[in-house]
């Protein structure tokens, strides 16, 4: 983490320090006055490319105000300049340089400063990102809708019928919502309590060809056995509930289980007779699969045929 702080560091700031390091190395040649105006000239560039917001291209956008700001950041940069330079001649007198440097050399390290900087830092893409971030953090900081006080209740009222034996689970989901009504119950099977009866409205709910629609995406059938998986009784009504969805809507198939996590419940229940519906869940599961691949051979076959036959443009 540090080296990447101190590599993201360097990579910012070099190209302006090579700007200042610029108006060093004139002072420290020996550079004076015709010096010292290219030398702003360079600052004042940098400034304007990397600070466009205070440089606005439309000339409507400049008032007297933003007009007195900008001559007044253009002495700044100058007066900077300036002491940059006076701090090299001092450096000067203290370490000489051993041959003659030109003076236009620092000059020309400042201007480059400039289009470096443009090459590593895009600042209208900062801005956007620094104005997402913004956006971002107001979003966290604003305070809780009350939609979501309501909806806290609404969990609440939910439990509070569930735990009194309501047992319309498909009512409670009109009311409520699916996702609610699943989450719900799982709250209530973390505490251990879920109760048989509840249980069995799950499967009933879950696994009902009428609902199987509604129901599509929120893998009610795969909730379901998630929270009867052990209870023998509960997991045998879920299989033979489960085989006669698929039958009626194989549309739901990819809300199911995987014949895997199937298998592995099967085999902890092995003598029972949730395993052998199990069973016979997990072998109608597998007989679908195999029409859906034989239809996808079949349109597959097709689709090389119009291609066979279809003449070369």
């Amino acid at each position: 983490m540090c080296g990447f702080f101190v590599m993201s560091f360097s990579v910012t700031f070099a190209p302006t320090f090579l700007l200042y390091l610029g108006a060093l190395v004139a002072g420290w040649a020996g550079g004076g006055t015709a010096v010292l105006i290219p030398l702003g000239l360079a600052f004042l560039l940098w400034h304007v490319v990397m600070r466009p917001a205070e440089w606005p291209r439309d000339f409507a956008a400049w008032t007297i105000g933003r007009a007195g700001r900008a001559v007044m950041v253009a002495g700044l940069l100058m007066a900077l300049a300036g002491v940059s330079m006076l701090l090299g001649r001092g450096i000067a007198l203290l370490l000489p340089p051993a041959q003659t440097v030109p003076a236009w050399v620092g000059v020309g390290m400042a201007l480059l400063a400039t289009p470096l900087q443009r090459l590593l830092h895009d600042p209208a893409e900062a801005a956007r990102m620094a104005e997402f971030l913004d956006d971002a953090l107001a979003q966290v900081q604003r305070p809780a809708p009350a939609v979501a006080r309501v909806g806290a209740g609404d969990s609440t009222a939910l439990r509070a019928a569930l735990l009194a034996g309501e047992t319309d689970l498909s009512t409670l989901a009109r009311h409520h919502s699916p996702g609610a009504v699943l989450d719900a119950l799982a709250a209530l099977q973390d505490e251990d309590r879920l109760s048989r009866p509840l249980g069995l409205a799950l499967i009933s709910w879950a696994c009902d060809p009428v609902s199987a629609r509604e129901l599509l995406g929120h893998e009610a059938p795969f909730v379901a056995l998630t929270l009867v998986q052990e209870d023998a009784a509960l997991l045998a009504a879920f299989a033979r509930a489960c085989l006669c969805l698929l039958r009626a809507e194989p549309e739901a198939f990819w809300d199911c289980p995987s014949n895997r996590m199937l298998r592995q419940v099967q085999q902890r229940h092995a003598g029972t007779d949730a395993a052998e519906a199990l069973r016979a869940l997990r072998i109608e599961q597998l007989c679908l699969t195999r029409r859906r691949l034989a239809q996808a051979r079949a349109e597959w076959l097709a689709l090389m045929q119009e291609s066979a036959d279809k003449p070369a443009s």
